[in-house]
């Protein structure tokens, strides 16, 4: 009976759950496909050094994946408690009907594991497919060649994908039990009525948040460029920090301000439907500025890996020229001739060859 109707809302719900469910999607396929980076060596033709560096750099992803997915987490939880909030006024026509908590979160419990269940799949699947091409992209980040095609799926990496996303879906239907629980009937039914606060009243208050925030975010970039993410130097944990909170506190002080300046200017505010844009926009400012702080860390965070990763790449390349300059290296310790050496060996040198 319960999955009969947690599967007919996920059904009704279609629109509402569809960024949710394209969110998960994308999350699952990207954290697969770059889980699948060390399974590519089997049809790269590397040399030792060259599989070595590929080692490092899917440790390197492995430590990355347990960091990305507490930021997915937290994504996905903000965007299921938005659901949630949307979901209100149903929520308390179920209780009128006479439905108890216990049963609602059963309800919720299972269209969370409907929806993690099919964007696994879909995830894992849309991964698998964009993964082959992981392979030329990696081919040609490192100059080497294609030996022998195969179609690869890493069972380890789909191990991983539903080890993290299991533990996050499990963390999200926990978090639905915890938030129905907390609920009266009153609150469901008049939730869309409501209204949120605006925490800073006062402009000059807003200037002050927004100018410590701005400042942050300098102290933060000057702090990124100083140590060049070295983390063994403290500095990178504290611009890590105030860029976080920076953003925070500019989006925080940069919402109160205009909202407080424009209702503050009578000639702006009661021009054309300015009243109505600006209750609209001031009644969910809470949630207004905490949603754009989240997608700038995201942005920030996808940029920041994605120059890292090209930053890697060149060092990488950098390194192994400069250990390996020539085609052929041999290491003579003591002090005998290398000519006697080469001679014994019997290579000998054609014009078109530099010995060094």
């Amino acid at each position: 009976m319960y999955f009969k109707i947690a599967a007919n809302n996920v059904k009704k719900s279609f629109r509402d759950y569809a960024i949710y469910f394209l969110t998960l999607t994308f999350a699952v396929c990207i954290f697969y496909t770059f889980n699948t980076i060390g399974s590519q060596q089997e049809m790269l033709e590397l040399s030792k050094s060259e599989s070595n560096y590929i080692k490092v750099m899917e440790n390197a992803i492995g430590h990355i994946s347990v960091f990305v997915s507490v930021i997915l987490g937290g994504l996905i939880v903000y965007a299921n408690n938005f659901l949630i909030k949307k979901r209100k006024k149903e929520l308390g026509i179920y209780m009128i009907l006479g439905m108890g908590k216990n049963k609602i979160s059963k309800i919720l419990f299972l269209e969370t594991f409907l929806i993690g269940i099919m964007s696994l799949i879909a995830g894992l699947s849309l991964g698998i497919i964009l993964s082959q091409g992981l392979g030329v992209i990696t081919a040609k980040l490192f100059e080497v060649g294609i030996s022998d095609y195969k179609f690869i799926i890493s069972i380890k990496a789909i191990e991983k994908s539903i080890l993290y996303f299991g533990i996050i879906f499990l963390l999200v239907m926990i978090f639905n039990t915890v938030i129905v629980s907390k609920y009266k009937l009153i609150n469901l039914l008049n939730a869309a009525k409501k209204s949120e606060k605006l925490k800073v009243k006062k402009s000059v208050f807003s200037v002050i948040i927004f100018i410590l925030g701005a400042v942050s975010i300098g102290v933060a970039y000057y702090l990124i460029n100083e140590t060049l993410l070295n983390p063994k130097d403290i500095r990178t944990v504290i611009s890590i920090v105030l860029g976080a909170l920076g953003t925070f506190l500019f989006f925080f002080g940069l919402s109160g301000f205009i909202i407080n300046l424009i209702q503050n200017s009578k000639k702006l505010y009661l021009k054309n439907l300015n009243i109505f844009v600006t209750r609209q926009i001031s009644s969910k400012i809470n949630t207004n500025f905490i949603s754009m702080t989240v997608i700038c860390l995201m942005l920030f965070l996808t940029i920041s890996i994605l120059s890292t990763g090209i930053g890697f790449n060149n060092a990488l390349n950098q390194s192994l020229k400069e250990s390996n300059p020539f085609d052929a290296t041999i290491t003579i310790h003591g002090e005998t001739n290398p000519k006697f050496v080469l001679d014994k060996i019997g290579f000998k040198n054609t014009e078109n060859e530099k010995c060094a």
